[in-house]
């Protein structure tokens, strides 16, 4: 019965997704209007999993992860954010906190458990006038133009042209019909 039992808690506890999240680093120091860039680390004892940000927005401050959702398929990703100062904000320390909810990719069999961590702060002072100078960390990715996109409007210009050529042509038979009429 003893080794019933054992082997069900192995099989129930080896399924289990395991996150972890360093927390993000440095402090930022922003001036009203100013942005700042933040990075954090998420470290998965086993990849792939597909991890959510959901940011709890208890702040004037504006925060906007890089990405929503991120595939982890190593043991560790680094993530980056992006925080602003509204003009208007209070001159004080701010902490804005957010969640990281990790759930695994592959189906394998036995139960899984969707691993949260909560409350991971991003701390920010405004300032001002800064007495240190931020960390400088990778601009946000500009977002790719998708190539079906460029071919679409590509065809849909062509075909703009085209109509008013057509049209052109049009307007200039009707022009000689009628002089040849008069």
């Amino acid at each position: 019965m003893y080794k019933i039992v054992y082997v069900i808690m192995v099989v129930i506890l080896t399924s289990f997704v395991t996150a972890g999240v360093v927390f993000p680093i440095p402090e930022l120091e922003l001036r009203p209007g100013e942005t700042g860039r933040f990075q954090f680390v998420i470290q998965t004892g086993s990849p792939p999993q597909k991890c959510t940000l959901a940011l709890d927005g208890k702040t004037p401050l504006l925060v906007e992860f890089d990405d929503d959702e991120a595939i982890i398929d190593s043991p560790a990703k680094s993530l980056y954010g992006t925080v602003k100062a509204p003009e208007n904000v209070e001159f004080k320390d701010y902490v804005e906190t957010f969640c990281v909810t990790c759930d695994p990719l592959s189906e394998g069999s036995g139960s899984s458990v969707k691993q949260s961590v909560c409350q991971i702060p991003i701390k920010v002072k405004v300032v001002r006038e800064r007495t240190k100078q931020n960390i400088q960390l990778p601009e946000k990715p500009k977002e790719k133009i998708n190539p079906i996109n460029i071919i679409g409007t590509i065809v849909l210009i062509i075909l703009v042209i085209v109509l008013i050529v057509f049209g052109l042509k049009r307007q200039k038979k009707v022009k000689s019909k009628q002089k040849q009429n008069i």
